[in-house]
């Protein structure tokens, strides 16, 4: 079910008491879901050795090993194994800590009555990041100021983050409440989608983004002077030169504002000359 193949690195995290009957009957078990072959090749220790057993703690300070041995790429030694049982006949990692980068690590947990857990771990695929600070965003964006509303924004896998301060000197809060300065409705959209614009980062170039689409729009928080916006941005769906981005903003963790946005990319060269 976890989806080993043959040309995995796996170790094993054992249950590992020191005792005859545990030991073996666990060798066995692991020869028998591995097969022979991935048995032999696996690294396998106990922590037991050099911390006791702490009966119902065991498994989570085991875990907490198992998950450091793997993103650390050291496996902790089976101490005091000088004689192994000639039974358990597989790599115990005997008395001195191993410097190898596990693909798999499996940890094994063993109780009374047949209380029995196999956690199989994997290392989390590292996420692509993109940062783009005001300059670096225009490169992508053709807005200056003072219509570019963006400070920052980073793209991390397929969602963006944006953040803009709002300082209170801005064109649009000019008379708009002027007893009391709020961003209005639509330039809390605008934000939004010019934040939204790093997800189309590769297919921007040569093209500006124009709205084709605004939807499902609600308001439920003022945005005043002073108040750091924060947007989260995710696309939905893309036909051709098409995108379908939903949008939300925020300050300090509370909603906003939300939309959902739809972009068409249009060639410059079509785009100026008309």
């Amino acid at each position: 079910e976890a989806g080993f193949n043959g040309s995995e690195q796996i170790y094993v995290n054992a249950h590992g008491t020191g005792t005859t009957l545990n030991d073996k009957t666990e060798t066995l078990v692991i020869k028998q879901a591995l097969g022979e072959s991935g048995a032999r090749k696996a690294m396998i220790s106990s922590n037991k050795s050099m911390l006791g057993h702490c009966l119902g703690a065991a498994g989570g300070l085991e875990m907490v090993a198992s998950v450091l041995s793997l993103t650390n790429g050291l496996l902790p030694p089976t101490i005091h194994l000088d004689e192994p049982d000639p039974e358990c006949d597989l790599d115990y990692i005997p008395n001195q800590a191993r410097e190898v980068q596990a693909d798999i690590v499996i940890s094994n947990s063993f109780g009374f009555g047949g209380q029995n857990a196999c956690v199989v771990l994997r290392p989390v695929k590292s996420k692509q990041q993109i940062v783009m600070d005001r300059e670096e965003i225009k490169t992508v964006l053709p807005h200056r100021e003072p219509m570019l509303l963006v400070d920052e924004v980073v793209k991390i896998d397929d969602v963006a983050y944006g953040k803009y301060k709002v300082t209170g000197d801005e064109f649009f809060l000019k008379g708009h409440f002027p007893e009391r300065p709020i961003v209005p409705g639509v330039i809390l959209c605008e934000i939004m989608a010019q934040m939204s614009c790093i997800l189309m980062k590769e297919d921007l170039y040569g093209h500006t983004p124009l709205y084709r689409g605004l939807d499902h729009v609600k308001f439920k928080r003022s945005v005043e002077p002073g108040d750091l916006l924060e947007v989260k941005a995710k696309i939905i769906q893309k036909k051709l030169k098409s995108f379908f981005v939903a949008a939300e903003a925020s300050v300090g963790g509370e909603l906003c504002a939300r939309a959902e946005m739809t972009f068409a990319l249009v060639p410059n060269e079509v785009f100026l000359n008309k």
